[in-house]
């Protein structure tokens, strides 16, 4: 059986209890969360605004910020 992608397993545990999803995907559902959560509650937002959040909260690098926003779940 194939190993699940990440996308896959991310879309499975988006609402998830934290402690439930597997250690390597913990910090990339967080970002996800976050992501999803400023677009919810600010919908005009761009991919930018969403990305420099994410670079801000999590202090990750940009390729990072847009690999989150490209996994589907932002837009």
């Amino acid at each position: 059986m194939p190993r699940p992608s990440t996308l896959e397993i991310c879309q499975k545990h988006l609402y998830t209890d934290i402690d439930q999803v597997p250690v390597a995907y913990q910090e990339r559902i967080k970002r996800l969360r976050v992501a999803y959560t400023y677009w919810y509650e600010y919908p005009t937002k761009t991919e930018t605004d969403i990305r420099d959040h994410l670079m801000n909260e999590f202090e990750v690098v940009k390729s990072t910020a847009y690999e989150d926003i490209q996994m589907g779940t932002v837009r």
